[in-house]
């Protein structure tokens, strides 16, 4: 039997040009510090997720303006949301067993509730396990420490922290973060320059992106090549990534890692910054290794048009 059905036409993609790429990070910015300026840092408890949701729409209108499909955009945002199933699942173990704790009080007795959970005492048990209990330890630092409010307590990250990967994956997937990091790593002469590029580069996905893995990845994936065109060794760019995009990332209160040991200390990311000496000081060093070729592992440059062996 023939198919009458006509072949969907084979969409045009175009790439994303300077201007798409600088769209989102600005209405970024604008967003957030509007939301710092108007509710400080209350903003975490609401406007900045909001934010975030908003330049993940922005830069999905991008894309269908560049001529992808909204399934494209779909799949992007599901690959992000699976990308963060697991530390999800951590956050919400966490604040089980800290509602557990709470409605506990010691360890030891969670035998007993464990056989109780059968009685109809198991309504209150889920309560607590969501909704938190006071812990009545005879500590009272950890009794302050523990009664935050069991797994209820933790939705407004998780949903920081969904915002800001669903954003971050979808400006990687259409190109837009490549658009703008591209520039500057042809930009980069001299190996103290490209040392400073790659962290900024790092250090700029953090804010942009908010997600610790996009500051770790795409960096390294970007400047490979370079790296390895100047003779510097592989090992050279996965110090200088790791010191740039793991550890700055929990001083922005917007990135995943900054929102999680916020909420977890109790303490706002923009208050204990100051005092964070390692997490600046860290990526500091490297590019000064950079600045100085101290500790800075030579190998054999590789042609411009050679793709490097992966290390």
């Amino acid at each position: 039997m023939a198919d009458h059905k006509q072949a969907e036409p084979e969409r045009l993609i175009r790439p994303a040009s300077l201007a798409d790429a600088i769209v989102p990070p600005v209405v970024l910015a604008v967003l957030v510090a509007g939301s710092l300026a108007l509710f400080g840092l209350e903003a975490l408890d609401g406007p900045v997720q909001v934010a975030l949701i908003m330049c993940a729409m922005a830069a999905a209108l991008i894309a269908l303006k560049n001529g992808h499909s909204w399934a494209a955009v779909q799949q992007a945002a599901q690959s992000a949301l699976t990308s963060i199933t697991s530390a999800v699942f951590i956050l919400l173990a966490v604040g089980a067993l800290i509602g557990v704790w709470n409605l506990s009080g010691t360890i030891p007795t969670l035998v007993y509730y464990g056989i109780q959970i059968l009685s109809p005492s198991w309504y209150y048990a889920a309560t607590a396990l969501i909704c938190g209990a006071v812990a009545m330890s005879s500590i009272a630092q950890i009794d302050d420490l523990l009664s935050r409010g069991g797994m209820d307590s933790m939705l407004l990250t998780l949903w920081l922290i969904i915002g800001a990967v669903t954003f971050g994956a979808v400006l990687e997937e259409f190109g837009l973060i490549t658009r703008l990091v591209d520039p500057l790593a042809r930009s980069a002469r001299s190996t103290g320059r490209l040392f400073f590029t790659v962290f900024a580069c790092a250090f700029g996905l953090n804010i942009v992106a908010g997600d610790q893995y996009i500051a770790l990845v795409l960096p390294s994936r970007v400047f490979r090549l370079e790296f390895a065109r100047r003779g510097l060794a592989a090992t050279n760019l996965s110090r200088l990534a790791a010191d740039s995009g793991t550890v700055t990332s929990a001083l922005v209160p917007w990135n995943s890692c900054g929102a999680f040991m916020g909420a977890v200390l109790g303490v706002p990311t923009l208050s204990y910054l100051p005092h964070a000496v390692f997490n600046y000081a860290s990526p500091a060093l490297s590019v000064l290794y950079g600045m100085t070729g101290f500790k800075i592992e030579k190998t054999a440059p590789v042609a411009a048009d050679t793709e490097p062996d992966a290390q």
